[in-house]
């Protein structure tokens, strides 16, 4: 008995830290992990390792997404990765959410078997 509360206490301070560090992550981090939530969800990337054309395509498969929020993600992507400095928390903030709507979409869109994996094991959201 104590042995399955251990684990099940490693467990959640793992998903805790998981959590903060996702709070904590910078855009770049924030782009990687959409990449690997939508390879998760089963969508394909059909449109090559261009950042630039994979996330102008996102509001295809992504409900709720605009054209807009998307290129704005991208404006912030490429000002973290080529700008002259870090970007602004504003800026952050807004990508922070763009991040966590795309996270919802797909989680709503999961068969009930693959969520608890996205949520608690992969977390994603």
């Amino acid at each position: 008995m104590c042995l399955l509360l251990l684990a099940l206490l490693a467990a959640l301070i793992c998903r805790l830290v998981r959590l903060w560090e996702l709070e904590n992550m910078d855009v770049r981090g924030m782009f990687g992990k959409i990449r690997k939530a939508v390879r998760f969800a089963g969508f394909p990337e059909q449109y090559g390792d261009s950042e630039e054309r994979w996330i102008l395509h996102l509001p295809e498969i992504i409900p709720g997404l605009t054209d807009s929020q998307a290129r704005s993600f991208l404006r912030i992507l490429q000002e973290a990765s080529f700008g002259k400095g870090p970007v602004g928390k504003e800026r952050e903030e807004e990508a922070r959410g763009i991040y966590r709507q795309i996270a919802e979409a797909l989680y709503r869109r999961l068969p009930f078997w693959k969520k608890p994996v996205f949520k608690y094991v992969k977390t994603f959201l």
